[in-house]
């Protein structure tokens, strides 16, 4: 597969030779094919698309308010398809957008970052699914039984935020909280100090919150908490 211009190609891997060729009519970013070959996704003028390749025939994901997409990915079973907001012009959290990767209806959306969406790939057996923003942090999903869902605390924290800001939580209650979620206990006073430090620099709220909250999920203690808690719920 070639994108990067107005053409998708599709290449024969062992005589390289091009064997097919698409005309999305916009510039092309990111290309995958299904597992069985069957269908295409693609990335074109920042829109995710789904394509039957037998027939050519494409289908937009998402309705006209879907942001700039970066990455897509099939997951190795072929029955979901992921990507990533690029944050570049939208304001707010980027988000993992799960589809059906047969008929591309909507499964879920995942909070993943205040920073655009670099890279997102399924484990082998595709029970988990990683995404890595442009300020290098990564989150990983536990798929369930029947969706995608946030068994791990990373991919709940983005979540709790929103819902402290909309109760509307004093900055102090918001950092217990988030202290509470993160690393199972409340801060210290000098915790506390930094961290509300760290939210009065931000103009935005919501920007100081989420820098304290990358913070304390880069920390030791944190990945110590969320291992704690996998064993507890196997």
């Amino acid at each position: 597969m070639t994108g990067g211009q107005k053409t998708i190609c599709l290449c024969d891997t062992i005589s390289r030779k091009i064997t097919r060729v698409f005309d999305p009519k916009a510039i092309t970013t990111w290309v995958d094919i299904s597992p069985d070959g069957k269908r295409m996704s693609a990335v074109c003028n920042g829109s995710p698309r789904l394509w039957e390749i037998a027939t050519g025939n494409w289908r937009r994901l998402g309705d006209d308010a879907l942001p700039v997409i970066r990455p897509i990915v099939f997951s190795p079973d072929g029955k979901l398809l992921a990507c990533g907001d690029a944050n570049d012009w939208n304001v707010g959290p980027s988000k993992v957008r799960i589809f059906e990767g047969a008929t591309g209806k909507p499964v879920v959306e995942l909070s993943a970052s205040t920073n655009g969406i670099w890279a997102l790939a399924f484990s082998p057996d595709g029970k988990l699914l990683a995404s890595a923003d442009s300020n290098g942090r990564v989150k990983v999903w536990q798929r369930g039984s029947r969706s995608v869902r946030q068994n791990l605390v990373a991919g709940r924290l983005d979540q709790l935020v929103d819902q402290l800001i909309k109760n509307q939580r004093s900055d102090a209650q918001v950092t217990e909280g988030l202290f509470l979620a993160a690393l199972g206990r409340l801060p210290t006073d000098a915790e506390s100090k930094r961290a509300l430090d760290e939210i009065a620099r931000h103009k935005d709220r919501r920007e100081g919150l989420a820098h304290v909250l990358e913070a304390l999920t880069r920390t030791e203690e944190y990945a110590i908490h969320v291992a704690d808690l996998n064993r507890r719920i196997r």
